[in-house]
Protein backbone atom coordinates (compact mmCIF):
# COMPACT_ATOMS: atom_id res chain seq x y z
CA UNK A 1 0.00 0.00 0.00
CA UNK A 2 0.96 3.67 0.03
CA UNK A 3 2.62 5.67 2.80
CA UNK A 4 -0.58 6.32 4.71
CA UNK A 5 -1.57 2.69 4.69
CA UNK A 6 1.07 1.30 7.02
CA UNK A 7 -1.91 0.70 9.25
CA UNK A 8 -3.99 -2.45 9.43
CA UNK A 9 -7.68 -1.91 9.00
CA UNK A 10 -10.36 -4.35 10.00
CA UNK A 11 -13.88 -3.93 8.72
CA UNK A 12 -16.70 -5.69 10.58
CA UNK A 13 -20.06 -6.23 8.92
CA UNK A 14 -23.16 -8.38 9.25
CA UNK A 15 -25.84 -9.52 6.85
CA UNK A 16 -28.75 -7.68 8.45
CA UNK A 17 -26.94 -4.39 8.97
CA UNK A 18 -28.69 -1.43 7.29
CA UNK A 19 -25.62 0.83 7.28
CA UNK A 20 -23.25 -1.81 5.92
CA UNK A 21 -24.23 -1.23 2.28
CA UNK A 22 -23.10 2.39 2.49
CA UNK A 23 -20.03 1.40 4.48
CA UNK A 24 -18.97 -1.08 1.80
CA UNK A 25 -18.84 1.71 -0.78
CA UNK A 26 -16.50 3.61 1.56
CA UNK A 27 -14.40 0.48 2.08
CA UNK A 28 -14.04 0.19 -1.71
CA UNK A 29 -12.80 3.81 -1.80
CA UNK A 30 -10.21 3.00 0.86
CA UNK A 31 -9.11 -0.07 -1.08
CA UNK A 32 -8.82 2.15 -4.15
CA UNK A 33 -6.44 4.36 -2.17
CA UNK A 34 -4.22 1.31 -1.71
CA UNK A 35 -5.25 0.47 1.84
CA UNK A 36 -5.24 -3.10 3.05
CA UNK A 37 -8.51 -3.93 4.72
CA UNK A 38 -9.49 -7.22 6.31
CA UNK A 39 -13.21 -7.84 6.05
CA UNK A 40 -14.87 -9.82 8.82
CA UNK A 41 -18.49 -10.91 8.80
CA UNK A 42 -19.84 -11.40 12.31
CA UNK A 43 -22.33 -13.85 10.82
CA UNK A 44 -19.42 -16.29 10.56
CA UNK A 45 -17.65 -17.89 13.52
CA UNK A 46 -14.25 -16.52 12.52
CA UNK A 47 -15.53 -12.98 12.05
CA UNK A 48 -17.41 -13.13 15.34
CA UNK A 49 -14.24 -14.27 17.11
CA UNK A 50 -12.31 -11.31 15.63
CA UNK A 51 -15.09 -8.93 16.69
CA UNK A 52 -15.15 -10.36 20.20
CA UNK A 53 -11.35 -10.13 20.45
CA UNK A 54 -11.45 -6.45 19.48
CA UNK A 55 -14.54 -5.62 21.51
CA UNK A 56 -16.58 -4.69 18.44
CA UNK A 57 -20.21 -4.47 19.51
CA UNK A 58 -21.93 -3.10 16.41
CA UNK A 59 -21.67 -3.15 12.64
CA UNK A 60 -20.43 -1.56 10.51
CA UNK A 61 -17.20 -0.86 12.40
CA UNK A 62 -13.70 -0.16 11.11
CA UNK A 63 -10.80 -0.67 13.51
CA UNK A 64 -7.47 0.90 12.56
CA UNK A 65 -4.29 -0.52 14.09
CA UNK A 66 -0.58 0.24 13.95
CA UNK A 67 1.65 -2.63 15.09
CA UNK A 68 -1.46 -4.34 16.49
CA UNK A 69 -2.24 -1.31 18.66
CA UNK A 70 -5.61 0.30 18.03
CA UNK A 71 -5.33 3.91 16.89
CA UNK A 72 -8.83 4.55 15.61
CA UNK A 73 -12.30 3.11 15.53
CA UNK A 74 -15.24 4.13 13.38
CA UNK A 75 -18.77 2.80 13.75
CA UNK A 76 -22.06 3.43 12.02
CA UNK A 77 -22.01 5.77 9.04
CA UNK A 78 -18.44 5.19 7.91
CA UNK A 79 -16.71 7.84 5.83
CA UNK A 80 -13.60 6.95 3.82
CA UNK A 81 -12.78 10.66 3.72
CA UNK A 82 -12.78 10.88 7.51
CA UNK A 83 -10.66 7.75 7.91
CA UNK A 84 -8.14 9.00 5.34
CA UNK A 85 -7.93 12.49 6.82
CA UNK A 86 -7.38 11.05 10.30
CA UNK A 87 -4.49 9.12 8.86
CA UNK A 88 -2.81 12.13 7.26
CA UNK A 89 -4.92 12.63 4.16
CA UNK A 90 -4.10 11.83 0.58
CA UNK A 91 -0.73 13.57 0.69
CA UNK A 92 0.90 10.37 1.86
CA UNK A 93 0.70 11.09 5.54
CA UNK A 94 3.03 14.10 5.55
CA UNK A 95 1.96 16.49 8.26
CA UNK A 96 2.69 20.24 8.05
Amino acid sequence: GSEMCIRDRHYFKSNDCPLCKGAEREIEILKGEGCDISVHSIDEAEGLAEATYRGVLSTPTVVVEIDEREVGRYSGAISAEKILSKVGGRSGGIRP
